[in-house]
């Protein structure tokens, strides 16, 4: 089975073209250079792809999707999916509406693309699991769709920024013949931490042998019992250097 995945960190300055002062205020303030037609694009909001139980309550998850200014009937565009990078807990699950992703989502359809952007559960936890699941539903959803949204569904890019770089094992472990390209943006790809740490952090029973390997780091005058540490605090005794583990 063939799979392409290409790793990309790209600017595309070529074509672009400063902001019309009449469209500064009609388009997300993320981007400040514009493509001929972001303006026109054809968005449908808040789509929901997904339907999750939480605490008892159901919580719709929820795309956008971006068509070029200019289609022909039965036309097919190949479709980039953002992937967002992870959230705190206490972060609302609007990163699709960032002016960031918004802007994304423009730029890929005014450059011939449906862009979809989408809210997802990942978060600094590290809840691979849980967020692949809500990918997978939104690949779903995005191929169910394509013919409504003038995608093809078999000619598919996933970009993952920063935090949301772990889903990418999804297609790379997966390796579906209808996704061509793979682009990891920043991202941020260690997991190696999981096998010791919870939440992005040592947990308490670790705690102590860490600040013992890496003493040299901190401040000798710091007692080598961190298990007094709140939760996820790099600890006023370590430099920056060392509070992943002190």
């Amino acid at each position: 089975m063939f799979f392409a995945a290409r790793i990309l960190v790209s600017v595309a300055a070529a074509t672009l073209i400063p902001l019309a002062a009449s469209a500064q205020t009609s388009l997300p303030d993320a981007i400040y250079y514009e493509l001929p037609g972001m303006a026109n694009v054809s968005v449908s909001p808040d789509v929901t792809y997904r339907t999750v139980n939480e605490n008892g309550r159901d919580v719709a998850l929820t795309m956008d999707v971006y068509r070029p200014p200019t289609v022909r009937s039965g036309q097919r565009f190949p479709a980039l999916i953002f992937v967002h990078g992870g959230l705190t807990l206490d972060q609302p699950r609007t990163a699709k509406d960032w002016g960031i992703y918004r802007s994304w989502g423009r730029v890929a359809a005014a450059s011939g693309l449906v862009g979809v952007t989408f809210n997802h559960r990942m978060t600094t936890n590290d809840n691979v699991d849980v967020a692949s699941g809500d990918l997978r539903a939104a690949i779903d959803l995005v191929r169910k769709n394509a013919a409504q949204w003038n995608i093809d569904p078999d000619r598919l890019c996933l970009a993952f920024y920063s935090a949301g770089g772990p889903l990418s094992s999804v297609p790379l472990r997966e390796r579906p013949p209808y996704v061509k390209c793979v682009v990891l943006y920043y991202p941020f790809l260690d997991l190696e931490h999981l096998r010791t740490q919870t939440q992005s952090r040592i947990p308490q029973r670790a705690r102590g042998l860490a600040t013992r390997l890496f003493a040299s780091e901190c401040d000798p005058a710091r007692s080598s019992d961190s298990s007094t540490d709140p939760p996820g605090n790099g600890g006023a005794g370590c430099d920056s250097s060392a509070q992943r583990v002190c």
